[in-house]
Formats: structure tokens, sequence, C-alpha cells
């Protein structure tokens, strides 16, 4: 096909255009005057004869209609400059007019972008209101070989964690239709495709890959509209998007030499478009009733739980950069385990606030923070219940039964057997309930809440009760969007436990995977998460792993050393470090004297809680390809600070040792850089290799190296374990300044000398 260059395109008239083509980094892009559009990168040939299709009605007329590119006559084809807010750049624009409605393809390219972005619009001539619930901007089913190398990989990413779902990988042979974004990928060359929806305000997206042979891609297909089981759907069609223009969800599509760096690129666009929720406390470091204690909790377990913690665990560093610990109450703990007279007591009096100071009372109490247990999910199942909030101040009262969604005129049950249901997030009683919920806890003090089940906020459904609202996505941003605001508000740190992955704005962190405890599968499990979606800590501040159990209710206390070690270390390698063990005798629950004895192992490592403190964001796998297990669990995961490398290897194996090695060339260091190597856990020094680093790790363990970085040019660190006296100015290890009665690692800085102090 000739190609003319976009210089030209001013120069000559629409007519006479055999074909019109965009060129912008790597990529090339050609629509004929036979309808075919075509895109190479690199100069190779990778997505042919691409298309796009569009159902649609005409509102005020009631009538319908479909478009299908192909079975149409070539559109008019433009190249036009854009700016947004990915940048500046230029648009391969193909508008398709059938009459009534004229149909626009947009493929953005930027001058500093990797990838382009990819939708489709639609108008009436007559300026109409028109209405979609399904489009595919983008779709190639013609057979390509984009990838290289014989070891190609597909993600399925699934809508929500509930259900005890997680990431499959597929070879290149079959087709899967992924929420929201997938990636196919060379597991040896980590060269890759990444598509993904950057929108996430109106619509339920789908991502279909097909390959063949293991090498050939013969389908992809962008979707907004997508509803099924796994989105939490047993209605028949996506809600419709109206208006007097509409379009579907921005797609990011893109090519990367290493597809860990496409997905960490994918999440960056998302957001671009929409951006995260701001969180500065650093990791939630702490402790979670639904671990071990989950309906038997109590006043009394809690203040020994709590007390446990300050007294035998603080001065080993088990506490977040702030200095505090999170006592995080969940289900069956406030309202019904726990009156509100106990959870003020807890919130104000107990636990709160405070300076940590010599001794083991202040005035403030434990100095740590109080956390509850909310939703957007309707668990009364007589429906005629008062909504709490409501009915106050000249306001309505309403049953839950008003604030139903409703599928077919029926209330809907969002999982078989009516385990909860699902709410219309528009109502105002869901307003009301929350703000007097978020007052409650804020005068409990609470400063982290866990919203569980809000996926049942996103169900498609008959009606909402703001007319405004017509997809399930866009009544689930309307209901975080409360959530959020309130959190603000009261300055309270938002996690999101049963929660569809996108949006993800409202909330500080988000829960990876499904309920696990302390056995080695449910950390090769949780870790499933950490291996495939690792990149999800650019979207939320914090992926949390679920509490980290140390001796599991109805376990015998069975579990071993190196459980143990796997379970804390998912925790460090994630985000959130909450442990759910029972530390008190008050409760016949789990095994309090087992988990005391070995808490202080497990739960008051200094290297490890020094990382947890002083770092958020993810390890990432180091291969993307490298595992055994039904999890597909990976087994390397690595993270760079400015100061050092740090890797954790599993082996998920429970009873054979793992004996292999890992190179610098495939962690990306530079050998030369390579200082002093320490196993975090052991505390040994190790030697490594001229290569890397060798090691043979028992069955059902981890080992966790930490590289220290020669060419490090922050502030020299000298180790002292006395209080040093006299004037003086201290830093965390972030640099910010603080008190002299700071406890924990911290840098003193006097008379032009600088030195690591414990405290």
């Amino acid at each position: 096909m000739k190609k003319l260059i976009i210089a030209a395109l001013a120069f000559l008239p629409m007519f006479a255009m055999a074909e019109t083509s965009l060129s912008m980094g790597l990529w090339d892009a050609v629509y004929d005057d036979e309808g075919n559009l075509n895109f190479s990168y690199n100069g190779q040939d990778a997505l042919l004869d691409v298309y796009a299709t569009m159902s649609y009605r005409i509102v005020d007329a009631d009538k319908g209609g479909s478009f299908d590119t192909r079975s149409i006559a070539a559109g008019s084809a433009k190249v036009v400059d854009i700016e947004d807010e990915f940048g500046v750049g230029k648009s391969l624009q193909i508008s398709h007019d059938n009459g009534t409605v004229v149909m626009t393809r947009h493929h953005n390219f930027y001058e500093t972008l990797p990838y382009m972005i990819v939708s489709a619009s639609l108008k009436a001539h007559d300026g109409s209101v028109v209405a979609t619930n399904n489009v595919k901007p983008f779709v190639t089913e013609t057979k390509s070989s984009p990838l290289k190398g014989s070891s190609n990989r597909m993600l399925w990413v699934p809508y929500d964690n509930d259900a005890h779902g997680r990431y499959e990988v597929y070879t290149f042979n079959q087709q899967k239709t992924s929420y929201e974004v997938s990636v196919v990928w060379d597991a040896s060359s980590r060269f890759g495709l990444v598509a993904g929806s950057v929108d996430h305000d109106k619509w339920k997206s789908g991502i279909t890959f097909k390959g063949s042979q293991h090498k050939y891609l013969t389908k992809l297909e962008c979707l907004s509209g997508i509803v099924d089981g796994y989105t939490r759907d047993r209605i028949a069609k996506h809600g419709y998007v109206k208006g007097t223009e509409v379009s579907s969800a921005r797609y990011m599509i893109g090519f990367f030499d290493d597809w860990r760096v496409g997905m960490e690129t994918f999440a960056d666009a998302c957001t671009t478009v929409a951006p995260r929720a701001v969180w500065e406390g650093g990791n939630p470091m702490g402790w979670s009733s639904w671990g071990v204690l989950q309906d038997h909790v109590n006043y009394q377990s809690v203040v020994d739980c709590a007390t446990f913690m300050k007294e035998e665990l603080y001065d080993l560093g088990f506490h977040d950069k702030d200095g505090q610990l999170l006592i995080s109450l969940d289900s069956f703990a406030e309202g019904g385990n726990i009156s509100a007279s106990e959870m003020a007591k807890l919130g104000k009096r107990v636990l709160g606030s405070g300076t940590y100071k010599d001794g083991r009372e202040t005035k403030q109490g434990l100095n740590q923070r109080v956390g509850c247990y909310g939703g957007l999910v309707i668990w009364e199942w007589s429906f005629d219940g008062h909504v709490p909030g409501t009915g106050y101040q000249g306001q309505p009262a309403y049953k839950w039964r008003d604030c139903m969604l409703k599928v077919n005129g029926q209330p809907y049950s969002v999982m078989d057997g009516g385990q909860y249901y699902a709410i219309d997030p528009t109502h105002p009683a869901v307003r009301q309930n929350m703000e007097y919920t978020f007052q409650k806890w804020a005068s409990y003090n609470v400063k982290y809440v866990k919203f569980d089940f809000i996926n049942a906020a996103g169900c498609e459904g008959d009606s909402w009760y703001n007319p405004e609202i017509t997809t399930g996505k866009m009544a689930y941003n309307y209901g975080m969007k409360i959530v959020h605001d309130l959190a603000a508000q009261y300055g309270m740190y938002v996690l999101e436990s049963m929660a569809p992955l996108f949006p993800y704005r409202w909330a500080h962190g988000r829960r990876m995977m499904c309920d696990r405890f302390s056995e080695l599968g449910e950390s090769e499990y949780t870790l499933n998460g950490l291996s495939w979606a690792w990149w999800t800590d650019r979207l939320y501040t914090v992926n949390d792993p679920d509490h980290l159990v140390l001796r599991k209710h109805g376990y015998n206390g069975a579990e071993t050393a190196g459980e143990n070690r796997v379970r804390a270390t998912s925790g460090m390698v994630s985000g959130a470090y909450l442990f759910g063990d029972n530390f008190s005798d008050a409760v016949n629950r789990g095994y309090p004297a087992a988990s005391r004895e070995v808490a202080a192992t497990f739960m008051g490592n200094a290297d490890i809680n020094e990382y947890v403190r002083n770092n958020v964001g993810s390890f990432r796998p180091v291969e993307g390809g490298d595992y055994t297990s039904s999890q597909q669990c990976e087994r390397k995961f690595m993270r760079e600070t400015d100061r050092y490398l740090y890797i954790a290897v599993f082996n998920w194996s429970k009873y054979l040792p793992m004996e292999s090695s890992i190179t610098w060339e495939r962690l990306g260091f530079d050998p030369d850089n390579v200082g002093e190597i320490k196993e975090l856990w052991s505390g040994a020094t190790i030697t490594p290799t001229e290569d890397g680093i060798s090691y043979e790790i028992p069955g059902g363990d981890v080992f966790v190296f930490r590289v220290s970085k020669k060419n490090y040019d922050g502030i020299e660190n000298i180790r002292v374990d006395e209080t040093v006296s006299g004037p003086a100015e201290y830093y965390n290890l972030q640099g910010v300044k603080v008190a002299d009665n700071y406890r924990g690692y911290c840098i003193k800085v006097q008379n032009g000398k600088a030195m690591k102090i414990f405290r």
C-alpha cells in the first residue's frame, strides 16, 4: 500500500486520496479507499483489518439500528491535531454515515507516548438524543504475528475479587475475555501487547484476545457494555449511555519491550484520566479482628490484643511510619459484639492518636487508631428494617426495600442463595445512611474504614432513583463518591474489600484477593494477585493482601515456621501489614498462647518492619511466567528503592527444597552496584556469584534478600543502639523532620554528622 505523509494531506482534496495515513513514533496507521484499516508497529504488520461495531437507539423516536463498518461503504477519513490530558498529538478519525446517525472512530497518537488511545462516538443528524449499550470501537479478526518468541501467554483479569476468584494465565491458543484490561506476551523476551480501558465512569468493559498455535493473534476486541456472571449481573443487557453524543470508553493499545512496563504504563494512563485517591499515611500496620476472632470479637479481646502489640511488638518496629498501629474492627464488632459505649471507649480512651511516650500508658491511650466496617450492600433480609440515619430533621424515614436495586422487578441477590442484595446507591436513603454512619464513626475517632461487598453497588438494574444514572458503573461511581467525600471530610483511610478493580479513584487501598489466613496455599493464592496485578499499586496507594494469620482457628497450630515467614512476607511484598491472630485469653478462639509465642519472631523482624514502614507500593514479578502450581503464582518478586534492591523468592512446594539462582541481568540490575547482601529473615550475609544469587530454599519457605547499592548517594547511616542526647535535628527515612522522641529508625544530624539511630 502506498503511504502518503501527513504534510501532503493538507494540499490534496479528499476525493483524490487513495489512502489516509498517520505515522508517529513506531506506529503507522493506514486507512485505504476500500475501507481497510491497518496498523504496523516498528515496521511490522501488527493489527490488521480493524473494524468497529455499535448498536444504537434514537430515544425520542424509539427506533434503533446498528453499525458494522465492514458492511457499509468506506468512511470519510482525516488526520487532525489533538491536545488532551494525554498530551499533544494527531488523530486518525474515520466517520461512517448511514443517513440517520454518524459514527466516528478515533485513533489518537501522542508525541511522547508509546501507545494509541482509541474510541468510537455517535451523533444523530438532527441532534436527537441517542443511546447505546454495546460499542466495539476496535476489533481485528485477521491473523497476524506481532509477538516475538514461542512462549506466548495471555492474562485473564477478573472483574472483582469476590467468590474466591483469581487471575488466570493461558497459553496463546484459545480465546478469553478479560475485564477492563488484558495483555499477551512472550514469557522469555517479555515483549507484549497491552489493551485496556482508561475510562471507568460509565462502562463495564471487556478485552478479548484470541490466539492460535501459541504465536498468532487471531482476534483483539475492545467492548464497552459487557455483562455476565463475573460482573455479578444476571440481567441480559448493559445499561444504556444516552446523550446528543455518546461514546465508548477510551482504550489504550500498545506494544512494549517489557509487558510489566506495559501494565504499569496502563495504570499511569488510567490515572492521567482520573487521579487516584491521595493518601500520605503510608502502609497500614496493625491488626484485624477478622483473622481469628471474627464473630467472637468483644471489647476485652480487642483491649488485650492491642495491649499485647504495644507492650511486646512496638519496640521491635511493628508500627507505621507515624508511630501508630491500626486496630481494624471488622464485621460483628460495632453494634454487634461491641456496644456503642464500648466503641467510644476504644476509639477515644483506650485507643487514640497521642504521642508514644516511655511507659505503658499515656493520657491519650495506647496510641493506636481504630478502624470500622461498612458497605454499600443490603444485609437486611426482611427488607422492612429502618435505614439508620433516615427520618431525622424532617427527612423521610426509609426502609431497606425502598433503596433496593430491582432486576426484572425483583430484589436482586448478588450471590446465589440470597447472601446479600444489591443496593441503589443513588437513593437518598443511602446518602443519609452514609452521613449518619461516618459521623458516628468520627465520634469514635475512627481513622480507617473497610468497605465490603461494594460490588453490589455496581450491578445493572431496571432503573435507578436518580434518572441521570443509567448504568451500573455510573451508579457505583455515584455511591463511592459519597463514601470518598465523607472519608476525606473526617480524615479516614478507605479500604475496598469485595469490590471491582475499576474504578479505583474512591479508595486508598484494595484487597487483592478474597479471604485468606495462614496456610501455604492461602499465601500462594493471595500472591496470585500480586503476580499479575502488582501494577494496581499505581491505582490504589496500597495493595492489601488480607489479614496475615500465624495461628489459624481450627488448624491446631500446625503452621510451620516457613508458612509463617511466607505469610508475613506476602504482606511485606504487597503493601498493607495487618495481622489477625487472637492474642487474648478472654475469648476461646484460636490459639492465643501459641500466637503470642511466635509473634515477636514474625511480627517483630526489624528489617522487614522497616521496609514496610518506609515504602509504599508492591514488589513486581521477576519473570512473568515462572510458576508451576494451580494458583499460577510467581516465585520471584523484586522491588528497587533508592538505597536497596529487595528480592523475595518463595518455594511453593511444601515439602521439597528448591535449589536455583537469579541473575543480575534478569533483574535488570548493574552487578557493579552490588554491595552487601543480607537475607532478612535469618540475618545471614550472602555471598553472590559472578552472575547473581544462588540459593536453596527449604520446602514451604521464603528468602528475602536485601542488596545494598554501592552507588547509593543518600546520607551515610551509622547504626548505633543507644539514645543520643543533646541539641540535634531528627529525620525519618523519608527525610521528613520528626520529634526528638521519635521511636524507630531515624537520622540524627548534629554538627554536620549524620548517624542512624534505633530508638
